[in-house]
């Protein structure tokens, strides 16, 4: 065979040439993660609104990756959205209990004005609402003037507060003493003593209290004693009757 010419061999050399290069640029062109040191790129080396969604790796940026006034607009309340549709309505409920009408606590305020007590006998006051109806309050007729007026009768069987005040005049004789008694609708009595004190020649005020059981058709006295060997004025006397609580 003969030689090729000069020139047919310095153009395959180029050629030759020509097609390695071609090659070798290819090649490098592909850039993988082998071939980036690890640390080295940052972010001017990222091109500016080139990153999405899918670059980053799901749930992988926390609260704290993110700048505070994002974190401040994530903590805040939302705006409200628009109201929604009205609902179906619910099953019918039970009818409610009645509201209890209040009941009007009983009691009863009375005078039994100037009244003259004996010595040594035990005495029931009268109470006398004639005498000062403006200053008598007897709103559910506890007490009659006609009929034993030495009695008060709550309508309402409870437990009732009674309180008792009365007067006597100078005397330098004898005790005094002031007591409350309940009496049964079948007839039982029951006295509490108030108070007792030795008469010292000025006048004396006694009074007292005393929470009372009143079962149906039960009532209540006031009842003194004095001991000066004579008559004595009782004057002023009151007492007053309040239900505390009723009977269960």
């Amino acid at each position: 065979m003969a030689r090729p010419s000069p020139s047919i061999a310095i153009a395959l050399a180029a050629l030759v040439v020509a097609a390695g290069g071609s090659a070798t640029a290819a090649t490098r062109v592909l850039i993988t993660g082998g071939d980036i040191r690890n640390a080295t790129l940052t972010g001017v080396d990222v091109r500016n609104a080139s990153l999405t969604g899918a670059d980053i790796r799901d749930g992988s940026i926390a609260l704290r990756d993110l700048a505070p006034s994002a974190r401040r607009t994530i903590g805040a309340q939302g705006v409200p959205g628009p109201q929604g549709p009205q609902g179906p309505a619910g099953a019918p409920g039970n009818s409610g209990a009645t509201a209890a009408v209040p009941v009007p606590t009983p009691l009863a305020s009375l005078d039994g004005g100037a009244q003259l007590i004996p010595s040594g006998r035990t005495t029931a006051v009268n109470w006398n609402e004639a005498a000062d109806p403006n200053d008598a309050v007897d709103p559910d007729a506890m007490h009659s003037d006609d009929v034993n007026p030495d009695r008060l009768t709550p309508p309402i069987p409870g437990f009732y507060a009674v309180h008792v005040a009365v007067s006597w005049p100078a005397n330098a004789v004898g005790d005094r003493e002031l007591r409350i008694r309940r009496t049964s609708a079948g007839g039982g009595i029951r006295e509490v003593p108030l108070a007792r004190q030795a008469a010292d020649g000025s006048s004396l005020v006694q009074n007292g209290s005393h929470l009372v059981r009143i079962d149906a058709g039960a009532s209540i006295s006031v009842l003194v004693r004095q001991g000066s060997g004579a008559e004595l004025t009782l004057n002023p006397v009151r007492v007053s009757v309040t239900l505390t609580a009723p009977l269960r």
